[in-house]
Parts: C-alpha cells; sequence; structure tokens
C-alpha cells in the first residue's frame, strides 16, 4: 500500500512538471509569436501596463509561479535537511521539524532576496538554466546511462547525439546570454 502511494506520487510529480513546462513553453512561444526578436527578456515590458491583457497575464503568471515555486524548492529543502541536520528519518521529531521549517523560511528569504536584489533577473536565469538545465536535463543522464548500463550501438549513438545537443545548447544559451549582458552594458 505505501509502496503504491509512492510510485503515484512520484508519477503525479512527474505529469505536474510536465504539464507546467508545457504551459511555459507554450507561453514562450506565443509571446515570441506575438513580438519576434522585440520579445524583451521580462515579456511583461513589451505589454501596455493598463491593458486586461497585461492584468489576465500577470494573473496567470501568479499562478504558475505559485504552483511552482514549492515543486521546484522542495528537492534542495530536502537535500538541506539531510546535509545539514543529519537526522535519521526514524528520529525525526518537533525538533527537527522546526529546524526544518527554519531553513526552509531561510530559502525563501534567499530568494525573495536574488529576486529584489537581481536588477536584471533575467539574465541570471538565463544562465542557470541555460548552463545547470543542459547538464543535468541531456548531458549527465546520457553520461550515466552509457557508464552504468550495457548499451546497444543504436543507443550509443543516440546518447552521443544527445550528449551533443546538449553540449550544443549549453553552449549557445550561455554565448547568447553573456553576449545579452554585455551588450546591456554599454
Amino acid at each position: 500500500m505505501a509502496e503504491n502511494r509512492k510510485s503515484n506520487y512520484y508519477t503525479i510529480v512527474d505529469l505536474s512538471m510536465i504539464f507546467v513546462a508545457l504551459l511555459n513553453i507554450s507561453f514562450s512561444c506565443i509571446c515570441y509569436g506575438f513580438w519576434g526578436d522585440a520579445t524583451e527578456g521580462i515579456i511583461l515590458s513589451n505589454l501596455n501596463q493598463k491593458s486586461l491583457l497585461y492584468k489576465i497575464i500577470v494573473s496567470l503568471l501568479c499562478v504558475d509561479m505559485l504552483c511552482t515555486y514549492a515543486l521546484f524548492l522542495l528537492p534542495l529543502a530536502e537535500l538541506l535537511d539531510k546535509l545539514v541536520l543529519r537526522v535519521p528519518l526514524e528520529l525525526r521529531g518537533t525538533r527537527f521539524y522546526l529546524q526544518s521549517s527554519f531553513l526552509r523560511t531561510l530559502l525563501v528569504c534567499i530568494t525573495i532576496g536574488i529576486a529584489y536584489g537581481v536588477k536584471e533577473f533575467n539574465y541570471a536565469t538565463n544562465l542557470v538554466g541555460g548552463f545547470s538545465n543542459n547538464i543535468v536535463g541531456f548531458i549527465l543522464p546520457s553520461i550515466f546511462f552509457l557508464k552504468l548500463c550495457r548499451a546497444s550501438v543504436l543507443e550509443t549513438i543516440w546518447n552521443i547525439v544527445i550528449i551533443i545537443f546538449g553540449v550544443s545548447a549549453l553552449l549557445i544559451c550561455t554565448t547568447y546570454t553573456i553576449l545579452d549582458i554585455v551588450k546591456g552594458k554599454k
């Protein structure tokens, strides 16, 4: 019973992340369709702030952030619990949960500080996303698969193609973001 619920949990988390990713991709494509190369890094800069469309998009973005923030913060919070608090599962009591809550509150405060402190936040997200998402999403899984599994020739070729794609995407995203940062400072 518990194993079935755990399996359902991971399925729901996977489906939620896929759904949110599809929403974000759709939103990006629609915005690029409207403004093309004139699309601003902060998409709201393209809109008239007094328009109904602006208010609808801001509302939808708030819902998006509300749904995704906790989902993406959870793995980091759990990792910090393990690394900092180091309390075995069977010994976790009120003190552990208070300390864990403090760490999670600190993570939220750090996030708020970064959001207010970084003037062009889109550059920060572009660098982190372009660099780490490609490593974690394309490069490392294929390398791990090739190292840990007995891959057929076709699987090996396919994983090498994925690695090349990941490295290319990493270099393109990072390079263009750095160029945008340099252009913005002139």
